[in-house]
């Protein structure tokens, strides 16, 4: 008895008279075929762009080995990173980030410039998301996807860099393929400092005379330190069992040296201000996952965070001595839970629906204190300190229907999501409770094997923040004051975008075109009361945004590779704040992200990378243009496992951001100084990283594709 793949079985059987045998099951053992190594000489591409999303393979990007996801991400068009490490979508920081599906308890930014790039395999920039997803982000989704793992093999995982300026990082991770079961852990700590240089001046129009001006030093300290272990089991062949849990800290730090000179004052201040963000957290987490059959399936997911923080801030003045205490102490807890269902009507139409809840419960505990001489007793201010809890919960349905028609896929959706948040324990209690629908169209048509078009709609929305909303004077220094406004609307968008893309062997397209009309927008807004100017925030009633997202890639030869990422954009705005000061206005913004890579054999890779920032207006002032370099060489050792990268960032210290704002009459000129230059070393080695054996109809396998995943 004999089958490709299997061992050949040799079986007696005696014939009887009437020559017919009718015999039982035999069982045939599957053959072990042992393959050599393969190498495979493809490159992945470093940015995919797919009908409904952006797709950044990080371990494809030269730049981000050592870094962190804030510097993956600068490989897309429609992701910006300022001198702080702030990420932006398309121009606003109003996005939703997710970490394998999952909401991010910590500010998006804190993760995105502190996780490490190496854990990650892939990020996903989804602009216009179905209903599947939920509704807040106006501008889209982040979802980070950590790399994965094998059932079948061990392997693991370890990396280094060291920089100019204080800066470290170590990873380790490891996994363990056991049967039906894949036990996994890893741990990561890095400290990256950056020294940044603020000058600003403020004029009045009315008083020629006047003048204020503030120069500082700002030292930006951000550390993490996590762990995390997991395990998946395979229940049966149906039913698969996901448990995880990590733990750690963030901490961001910003200390600040400054002088403050005025007109108005005799002699000059010199100050400084020590502010922190710590973040103590665990979180559990559990996914499990019904397969029926091949596309039908029910999937439960459910997170748990728990965030011990605190956020001290202590403003110091020289001569004469003052200084003041803002402390922050605030016990946070977030949950999430998704129940998603999938099932196959026919070959061309899919049903798809499930219920979301997301819960967020914050106990803050506010101390303001000052002290007016150089060991004085501390006084409390009892009108600033305050013990207050914020909660937030929303509970969502969706349904989607996919189908094709004719040679068109059509996707429709509905979402609903009732939203309540709510200050507990303030003066005036805030509590809000809202009900809205949410709808999303998605088409897509190949028009050739090369050529893809798509075309989307959806409608979003971004709810104020705790911060927005606080009512309270929350952060200070000499010329600004920080405080929310609790009158603030929720922001809707309704987001139209049509995506083109072309890929030949050496050419790749991708174009995204989008126009966003925004209503009731969230915009921060400097207000001035006749003694201080507070940063708060506005409903600007209406506004609109258009752009172009677009990536050119050409592979010129084998050792010669060209790309270009760029993005363009129009926005507009109109409205009053509340002391009636008129807004109206637009801007138009681009960014461009060239890259020119060399390879010589296959173990050294060479890249050059410009960076550059039009100029733009913003309702308040406007941003003139700057730019700076990055070179980036980097060598494979030991058959790809070992390499080496080293690195310049702002290589010719050409980072220089330059701004004005207007209030009134009032004119504040600003400086901003990137760091530079900044030069990186980092060293990653991989064992068996890539090696899975794989089994398929009998057939076992070790392969390793020899690439740098």
């Amino acid at each position: 008895m004999q089958y490709l793949g299997y061992e050949t079985q040799s079986i007696p059987v005696e014939i009887n008279k009437s020559g017919k045998n009718e015999l039982s099951d035999i069982e045939l053992n599957p053959m072990d075929y042992k393959l050599g190594e393969v190498n495979v000489t493809g490159e992945a591409n470093p940015v995919e762009f797919r009908i409904d999303k952006q797709v950044i393979n990080v371990s494809k990007q030269l730049s981000a080995q050592g870094g962190t996801a804030a510097d993956a991400l600068q490989h897309s068009a429609a992701v910006q990173v300022d001198a702080e490490g702030n990420v932006s979508l398309r121009g606003s920081g109003d996005f939703l980030l997710l970490i394998d599906g999952r909401p991010s308890v910590l500010d998006a930014s804190t993760v995105l410039t502190t996780m490490q790039s190496d854990a990650i395999d892939q990020i996903e920039i989804i602009t216009n998301p179905s209903a599947k997803y939920t509704a807040e982000g106006n501008t889209g989704i982040i979802n980070i996807i950590t790399k994965s793992k094998s059932f079948e093999s061990t392997s693991g995982m370890v990396n280094a860099m060291v920089a100019t300026g204080e800066k470290y990082a170590v990873s380790a991770q490891m996994q363990s393929g056991l049967g039906k079961f894949n036990v996994y852990g890893g741990v990561n700590a890095s400290s990256r400092l950056k020294i940044n240089e603020d000058d600003i001046k403020r004029y009045d129009d009315n008083d020629p005379n006047f003048l204020e001006s503030y120069a500082s030093e700002r030292e930006v300290s951000k550390e993490s330190y996590d762990a995390n272990v997991g395990v998946d089991a395979k229940l049966n062949e149906s039913n698969m069992l996901k448990l995880d849990f990590q733990s750690g800290s963030w901490k961001y730090s910003r200390f600040v040296t400054s002088t403050f000179q005025s007109t108005n004052l005799a002699n000059s201040v010199n100050a400084t201000d020590d502010f922190a963000d710590e973040n103590f957290f665990y979180k559990p987490g559990l996914n499990y996952v019904n397969q029926f059959d091949k596309d039908h399936k029910l999937t439960l997911d459910a997170q748990m965070s728990f965030v011990e923080n605190k956020i001290p801030v202590i403003y110091t003045e020289l001569d004469p001595f003052y200084r003041r205490d803002n402390t922050n102490k605030v016990d946070k807890m977030q949950s999430d839970v998704r129940l998603d269902y999938e099932l196959p009507i026919s070959e061309k139409m899919k049903f798809e629906s499930g219920l979301a809840y997301h819960g967020f419960n914050g106990a803050n505990h506010i101390t303001y204190q000052t002290q007016t001489g150089l060991g004085s007793d501390w006084v409390v201010d009892d009108n600033l300190s305050n013990n207050y809890d914020f909660l937030t919960d929303n509970m969502a349905g969706y349904a989607i229907f996919n189908t094709v028609v004719n040679a068109y896929k059509l996707q429709l959706g509905i979402r609903a999501e009732l939203n309540q948040r709510r200050f507990a324990g303030l003066t005036d209690d805030y509590q809000k409770e809202k009900v809205d629908w949410f709808p999303s169209l998605h088409i897509s048509r190949n028009l050739t094997k090369s050529q893809k078009v798509g075309l989307s709609y959806s409608r979003r929305v971004n709810r104020p923040t705790e911060w927005q909303l606080y009512p309270a004077v929350w952060a200070a220094d000499r010329l600004n004051l920080v405080q929310g406004n609790p009158d603030l609307k929720d922001e809707f968008n309704h987001s139209l975008e049509f995506s083109y893309s072309y890929l030949s062997k050496k050419l790749r397209m991708n174009t995204q075109l989008y126009y966003q009309l925004i209503s009731d927008q969230i915009s921060s807004y400097v207000l001035y009361d006749g003694t201080d100017f507070i940063n708060t925030y506005e409903n600007l009633s209406d506004g609109s945004s258009s752009g172009i997202d677009a990536m050119v890639s050409y592979n010129a030869m084998q050792w010669l590779s060209l790309s270009l990422s760029a993005s363009g954009y129009h926005n507009d705005w109109s409205g009053k704040t509340r002391d009636d000061v008129k807004l109206k206005g637009s801007t138009y913004g681009a960014m461009s992200n060239f890259r020119t890579t060399f390879k010589y054999k296959k173990s050294t890779v060479f890249q050059f990378m410009a960076i550059y920032y039009a100029p733009q207006n913003t309702p308040q002032g406007d941003i003139d243009a700057f730019y700076y370099f990055d070179f980036i060489l980097k060598q494979y050792f030991l058959d790809r496992k070992l390499s080496l990268m080293l690195r310049t960032h702002n290589t010719f210290d050409t980072g220089v951001m330059k701004y004005k704002v207007r209030n009134d009459q009032y004119l504040t000129n600003g400086n901003y100084v990137y760091e530079g230059p900044t030069v990186m070393f980092s060293v990653s080695y991989k064992f068996n990283n890539y090696k899975k054996k794989q089994e398929r109809e009998g057939f076992k396998s070790d392969f390793d594709t020899g690439l740098d995943h």
